[in-house]
């Protein structure tokens, strides 16, 4: 399952490019495919938020932290906030592991604030590691 992920969200992503026409996807650059994915971050539906925040933060998106700790302190849906959180994580440095610290503690939700605090852990255990 988990190798089939990055594809589903590859497809899901790029089928939304393909519905744009397919004179837009001659100039996709990984410029303007990052755009696009800080863009969708907003978007309405949780599955291409959480789908975008996942891409990002594989991509390791810098531009996007600011609009990943926002998702993660404000999204309404938890299931969204645990990927923004995951997606900060996995691109690593930045402000993120302070606000993904001080969110473990204050989210409204059990189950974020457990993922939370796992990364927290996860996190300090690879720094460990690497000393």
């Amino acid at each position: 399952m988990k190798a089939l992920t990055p594809l589903l969200l590859i497809l899901i992503t790029g089928s939304a490019l393909l519905a744009r026409g397919p004179e837009s996807i001659e100039h996709v650059t990984p410029f303007s495919y990052n755009n696009y994915l800080i863009e969708s971050l907003d978007d309405e539906n949780l599955g291409i938020r959480a789908s975008a925040a996942q891409l990002i933060g594989q991509r390791g998106v810098w531009e996007a932290e600011s609009a990943l700790i926002r998702m993660l302190k404000k999204d309404e849906f938890y299931q969204a906030r645990i990927i923004a959180g995951l997606a900060l994580m996995k691109m690593g440095g930045g402000e993120a592991r302070q606000v993904i610290a001080q969110q473990a503690r204050k989210d409204e939700n059990l189950t974020v604030r457990h993922v939370l605090n796992g990364i927290v852990q996860e996190w300090n255990s690879r720094e460990l590691t690497l000393r």
